[in-house]
């Protein structure tokens, strides 16, 4: 599952983990554009898309929802730890869906 993303949006949540993080908005669409999994969450029906960071040993968890022509980012998470996900995915909270 790959996203054709014609206009990311982001929420001012998101826009401040960018800057905290100093993650790029190419390094955010790369994720989107070719993800090594994707989820979607139960709970909240947000997409979450994770993919590498141009950090080494880092990965970008990309918490998103799919609009009509465009994605709207909700918040980004940069880590080295990718116990949540895989927490996350055994408790069935997130379903992969690539």
């Amino acid at each position: 599952m790959s996203l054709h993303v014609t206009e990311l949006e982001f929420s001012e949540h998101a826009k401040l983990k960018i800057e905290e993080r100093n993650i790029s908005s190419s390094e955010v669409s790369t994720v989107l554009k070719k993800p090594s999994a994707v989820f979607i969450d139960v709970e909240t029906g947000y997409f979450i898309a994770i993919g590498r960071a141009s950090k080494p040993d880092h990965h970008l968890i990309v918490v998103y929802v799919a609009q009509k022509d465009k994605v709207k980012v909700i918040t980004i998470i940069d880590t080295t730890k990718m116990e949540m996900a895989k927490s996350r995915e055994e408790k069935r909270r997130w379903v992969r869906v690539k």
